[in-house]
């Protein structure tokens, strides 16, 4: 359930000034390397909403939060909730 998850905050302007999957696993802090990060999206390990994210260059848009939220999944135990502010 997406109640239950970890959240943080990120500001709108953050969204609106195209910030891409790269960035926004950096800043929910679940993983904290970029390499790491590249290649969990090879292997389509990366989820917005449950959806896999195709590569790196995914801009993150306020089109993906739903009530103003999305869920952000890497691999099949690390899920975080972002939440738009």
């Amino acid at each position: 359930l997406v109640a239950n998850l970890p959240k943080i905050n990120i500001h709108s302007k953050t969204v609106e000034e195209k910030i891409n999957i790269l960035d926004l696993v950096l800043l929910s802090k679940l993983e904290n390397s970029k390499s790491e990060i590249r290649r969990l999206l090879k292997g389509n390990a990366v989820k917005i909403n449950d959806n896999v994210i195709p590569d790196e260059k995914f801009e993150i848009n306020k089109n993906l939060f739903k009530d103003n939220y999305i869920k952000l999944s890497l691999g099949k135990k690390r899920h975080i909730k972002i939440v738009l502010n």
